[in-house]
C-alpha cells in the first residue's frame, strides 16, 4: 500500500505511523534480489494490508529481515 493511501483508511495516528513503517521495511526487503520466491510472496501479502501487523506477522516481518541483515 502507497502511504499517500493510510488517511483513506481512517486509522488511529499510532496505527497510521504503523503502517508507515510496514511500507518502508518491506520497500527495503523488496528491494533485495535474492529473496526466496516464499518469501517474496509473503512480502507481497504483507503489501495488502489494511491494518498494522498482528504479532505473529510481525516475527515473520523480522525473521526474514534478519536472515538478510536487515536492522
Amino acid at each position: 500500500m502507497k502511504p499517500e493511501n493510510f488517511r483513506s483508511l481512517d486509522l488511529l495516528d499510532s496505527d497510521n505511523a504503523a503502517m508507515q513503517d510496514l511500507c518502508n521495511r518491506l520497500r527495503c526487503l523488496n528491494s533485495i534480489e535474492k529473496i526466496d520466491d516464499i518469501e517474496r510472496s509473503i512480502l507481497k501479502a504483507m503489501e495488502k494490508r489494511t491494518k498494522p501487523l498482528t504479532p505473529v506477522q510481525e516475527k515473520v516481518l523480522a525473521l526474514i529481515e534478519e536472515e538478510y541483515g536487515i536492522e
